[in-house]
């Protein structure tokens, strides 16, 4: 096992294999919101091979995570949004550039008690399909949508009320957020861009409704 640094999440399973992609010669780097999910992330492009940076112009695969659990503010997650806007036009003429942003479930399905949030990350979800279009061809654009994640009794990310209405009844393993992730990463993955991957076992399917 290995626990995340930084995070009170629970430890990353190393029985569960990784998807086979293969990230060598890359500059990775993860931005925006700090977390577990954050954390796991930048350690599963470490281990596909990506080389990891500190300094986002260096980077061509750049990760941009937003506040999974809410207390994130419309203004930090416009100051995202345009971060990952500007480094998309400093890669525009950059051929196979990824820019993948980490979102909320809400970005799909707004949620009554969580009104604000909603609306925040259905912009950020708009802002990611607007950047692709406007970065093609060169640089592919697109989110990771995230339900629940973490275990029955802690979660890392999402609200514990989406667990009843969710089709797998249960919470997401980290693994499968990161999972997500590195789709869009793969090389061999050339075709896809403007799209949020839903990781939210069909909560914004329609299992969120009440009937």
């Amino acid at each position: 096992m290995l626990s995340l640094p930084g995070s009170d999440a629970k430890p990353i399973m190393r029985g569960v294999p990784w998807m086979q992609v293969d990230l060598s010669g890359r500059a990775a780097i993860v931005l925006g919101e700090p977390g577990a999910v954050a954390d796991a992330v930048r350690l599963g492009l470490a281990d596909h091979g990506a080389r990891l940076v500190e300094d986002a112009a260096g980077a061509d695969l750049l990760v941009f995570c937003h506040a999974l659990r809410g207390g994130g503010s419309r203004e930090r997650a416009g100051a995202i949004d345009a971060a990952m806007a500007e480094q998309g036009r400093r890669l525009r003429h950059y051929e196979g550039a990824r820019l993948i942003s980490l979102l909320p479930a809400l970005a799909l399905v707004a949620a009554r008690r969580h009104g604000d949030q909603s609306c925040t990350a259905a912009a950020s979800a708009a802002a990611v399909r607007t950047l692709a279009m406007a970065l093609a061809p060169g640089v592919l654009v697109n989110a990771v949508a995230v339900g629940p994640v973490g275990t029955e009794t802690e979660l890392v990310a999402g609200d514990p009320a989406m667990l009843s209405h969710t089709a797998l009844r249960r919470p997401a393993r980290i693994e499968d957020v990161v999972a997500a992730v590195m789709f869009f990463c793969d090389p061999a993955n050339s075709y896809s861009t403007g799209q949020v991957l839903a990781v939210d076992a069909g909560w914004s399917a329609g299992f969120a409704r009440d009937f």
